[in-house]
């Protein structure tokens, strides 16, 4: 049904898939995830007038090219579910 959350489905461990958070698009396996494995922003990009960046970091670039180079600012496991919309941060990125 649309809006409810879907199933988890059994994945083989040593399938390689891509990270869908946000800043990091990495391939890996579940059987090498682990917690500090994935470096990301957890929170939604910010744009406006001219102005871009993360709310989840509060920094902001004028310039597009360095709105995406800003650092990410967590780290946690990959999240190949593009329906969960990211990641849990398990801590801040130094």
């Amino acid at each position: 049904q649309p809006g409810q959350p879907s199933e988890p489905t059994s994945v083989d461990p040593h399938e390689t898939q891509i990270c869908r958070n946000v800043g990091c698009g990495e391939k890996f396996t579940e059987a090498e995830n682990d917690d500090a494995a994935c470096a990301f922003h957890p929170g939604p990009p910010i744009f406006h007038e001219r102005k871009k960046g993360w709310a989840c970091c509060d920094q902001t670039r004028w310039d597009f090219d360095e709105f995406l180079k800003i650092p990410t600012c967590a780290v946690g496991r990959h999240c190949a579910n593009p329906a969960n919309g990211g990641g849990v941060a398990k801590t801040r990125a130094k």
